[in-house]
């Protein structure tokens, strides 16, 4: 997809949180030699190793009833 299209797809998730846990990757985009696509691909990483297990982790600490 385009740059605008990818924007675009971030829109319609929700923003960058949801749009990673939905799964949208640089690979989707057409050009992946973009400074976009450099820097989604750097918080697809931190996403996968970092952010996400400390969400879960947070996520496990609050009682079901919460949600």
């Amino acid at each position: 997809m385009t740059v605008n299209e990818f924007i675009g797809k971030i829109q319609y998730e929700g923003g960058i949180i949801s749009a990673l846990e939905y799964g949208l990757t640089y690979e989707d985009l057409d050009d992946q030699n973009t400074e976009l696509a450099r820097a989604w691909k750097d918080l697809e990483r931190i996403w996968d190793d970092e952010f996400q297990p400390a969400v879960h982790a947070v996520e496990d600490l609050i009682p079901d009833e919460a949600w």
